[in-house]
């Protein structure tokens, strides 16, 4: 039962873990003042290697939840708590002083790894757990156990790791075939561990189960119903509908798990609801769709039918917004849940992540070096 809630929570967390995994980000969260966390932080103040009970944890996660303000006006960050979450399941003890030199984050007086790079694996090559240009990320749950898929997108095919990283199976090669790829893209995964694959240059969309076997298609080149020019990005929301943006084409698509065709949005254009290379989509709990709009420069958010919702501040780079883009390309929503529908993450092309509610309104930006895209 215990191993059971811990996966569940850090599911809840692991696209943030994700997301953030590849960058130097530093967590200056204070939990000081209110009188559990103070207590947890003086005991592993006075006890180096003590790891954190769960008691301690569930405080913690439930101020965090919460979003309550200590006594002190701070509250905790999403950083904060994945990197303790993170501790609690592995057992891994919180050490003092610092273990990894300036690369930690400071808690009221004890240190704990820096979220900014819980783990990494994987190199340029054709071997397992290699990568030629990964692209799409996606994450199950299936079993209490985490699987991560990656598209291997210049090596044609679809790896699939543990949560720390350790090669499970990959599968394709390239082609037009079934279960062949010609640069996939987008990777999504459906309530059934089923994995969807945005085939971009063979326009169409593949669908696997968790091992790898192909189960079924649809698509080809063109700009008809069920149709794509060069899809890019796959998302899934809670009745496993699969939303597509169809890059070429200016749309997004909207389908049933089967490949069954429900309904579309979008023309190109830069007014509301309209697309310049729509390359990423997202969908949150409460099935909204915010689509990474890359040639505008700003992210759009829509219902589930495709009606243009209202998204706060987020602004073109050419429109004198106080939020700007500069081709965002990377997009992720997290913290689902009925009383948290979101926290929504941009990646762009400034080598930044900036983070904003599901209402647009910004709560935070990441610099970091060395990002690049295809797009």
């Amino acid at each position: 039962m215990r191993e059971t809630f811990r996966y569940s929570i850090f599911a809840c967390l692991l696209t943030l873990a994700l997301f953030l995994a590849p960058f130097n980000f530093i967590s200056n969260a204070q939990l000081s003042g209110e009188p559990d966390v103070e207590s947890m932080a003086s005991a592993l103040d006075n006890n180096q290697n003590r790891v954190l009970d769960d008691s301690e944890i569930l405080s913690a996660i439930q101020l965090w939840i919460l979003g309550e303000a200590l006594p002190d006006g701070e509250t905790i960050s999403d950083a904060s708590i994945l990197s303790l979450v993170q501790l609690w399941i592995t057992g891994a003890a919180i050490s003092n002083p610092p273990p990894m030199g300036d690369d930690v984050g400071e808690m009221d007086g004890f240190y704990c790894p820096s979220v900014g790079h819980i783990s990494g694996w994987g190199s340029e090559g054709t071997g397992d757990g290699q990568f030629n240009a990964p692209n799409g990320v996606a994450a199950d749950h299936m079993n209490n156990k985490i699987s991560v898929y990656v598209a291997d997108s210049y090596n044609h095919r679809i790896q699939k790791f543990t949560s720390t990283g350790t090669f499970v199976t990959k599968w394709g090669s390239e082609g037009t075939g079934d279960g062949q790829f010609k640069l996939p893209l987008g990777v999504a995964v459906d309530n059934y561990g089923n994995v969807y694959i945005a085939d971009s240059n063979n326009n169409r969309i593949q669908k696997f189960d968790s091992t790898g076997t192909y189960l079924t298609q649809w698509g080809s080149k063109g700009t008809g119903d069920g149709q794509f020019d060069s899809p890019a990005g796959v998302a899934m929301d809670k009745e496993d509908n699969v939303y597509i943006a169809d890059i070429g084409n200016h749309r997004i698509q909207k389908f049933d798990s089967k490949g069954t065709f429900i309904t579309k949005w979008g023309s190109e254009g830069t007014d509301d609801g309209q697309f310049d290379s729509p390359a990423r989509v997202a969908v949150d709990y409460q099935s909204n769709v915010y689509v990474a709009d890359i040639g505008n420069h700003r992210i759009q958010k829509f219902d589930s039918k495709g009606t243009f919702l209202d998204y706060g501040q987020l602004h073109s780079s050419d429109s004198g917004g106080d939020v700007q883009f500069n081709r965002p390309f990377g997009l992720a929503v997290d913290g689902q849940t009925v009383d948290r529908p979101g926290v929504v993450y941009v990646a762009d092309s400034d080598n930044r992540i900036q983070e904003f509610d599901s209402s647009g309104t910004s709560i935070s930006e990441f610099h970091f070096g060395g990002i690049t895209n295809d797009f």
